[in-house]
């Protein structure tokens, strides 16, 4: 065997036993870790030292998903203590998850060297954010990450804004209104009361809102006032008013125009129940 390759084996070598001789974090490590950091307090921590503890862990998934795929690999459940069967048993017996969630850091961290690689000082920060790439490889893949970081600033980018850009627009597609605790309380009996869901009752609200105050151009509003005699000489009663619109076909909404109306409907829901709106309770 050549002098070098047996000088790249030994550094090789070397690198692995160093890396195994890192015992993981237990749970005594991180309260021995927090009792450390607020015994040191503000006077001897160094903006240097935090920034660079911060940074270290920010792509621990893709460590963690890249040994993961060489352990699924080399099979080196085999060699364990305990002489497990397979890779499920190693996910659900050593690391308490289970094989899909094993199998989805271990693509996300695919993604995220594959990205890396590619040459992009901007990765997905979590597996989250890297599982729906998880479809893509090779061009499409940088295509569609690129897609994300000339759309949303870098530190913007959420597990939801990637999928929706790389997914695009679902039809059917569902979005959240989260509501205070109080103004749904309220919802859910008006919905019962009409015999319908919160959603659509929602929905029938809001067509109900867009009819009377979004008018096209060009559309024509007439008034039909019906009055009936209450036997009084010279009285009549309004029995009814009923507005038409001749309105115009409005063309299919798309995510911007529909962000904007659900903080029209935020705000509709406030007139309708007379409460604040932003609490954590949503309706979908």
């Amino acid at each position: 065997m050549p002098d070098t390759i047996k000088e790249a084996n030994k550094t090789y070598d070397a690198v692995i036993d160093f890396h195994y001789d890192e015992a993981p974090p237990s749970v005594e490590d991180i309260l021995n870790y927090a009792e450390d950091l607020d015994h040191e307090g503000g006077k001897h921590l160094t903006f240097d030292w935090a920034d660079t503890e911060i940074r270290k862990g920010r792509l621990g998934f893709v460590r963690a998903g890249l040994v993961a795929q060489k352990v699924k690999y080399y099979k080196l459940y085999q060699k364990s203590q305990q002489k497990l069967k397979d890779f499920r048993d190693y996910c659900e017996s050593y690391l308490g998850k289970a094989l899909w969630q094993i199998n989805r850091l271990i693509e996300a961290a695919r993604v995220t060297l594959e990205l890396a690689r590619a040459g992009f000082s901007i990765l997905p920060q979590c597996e989250a954010q890297a599982r729906p790439l998880a479809k893509f490889t090779g061009e499409a893949l940088q295509q569609k990450w690129l897609e994300v970081v000339q759309t949303v600033p870098s530190q913007k980018i959420t597990a939801a804004i990637v999928a929706e850009i790389v997914d695009g627009e679902q039809p059917g597609k569902k979005k959240q209104l989260k509501l205070d605790a109080e103004v749904y309380k309220k919802l859910v009996g008006r919905a019962t009361l009409a015999g319908t869901t919160p959603e659509k009752l929602i929905e029938q609200m809001l067509n109900g809102y867009v009819e009377e105050e979004v008018v096209p151009i060009g559309t024509e509003e007439t008034t039909e006032v019906e009055v009936v005699e209450d036997g009084t000489p010279g009285e009549v009663v309004v029995a009814s008013v009923r507005k038409s619109r001749v309105q115009e076909k409005f063309a299919p909404i798309g995510t911007r125009e529909l962000d904007a109306w659900l903080a029209d409907m935020q705000l509709l829901l406030v007139e309708q129940f007379g409460a604040a709106v932003g609490g954590a309770v949503g309706t979908g």
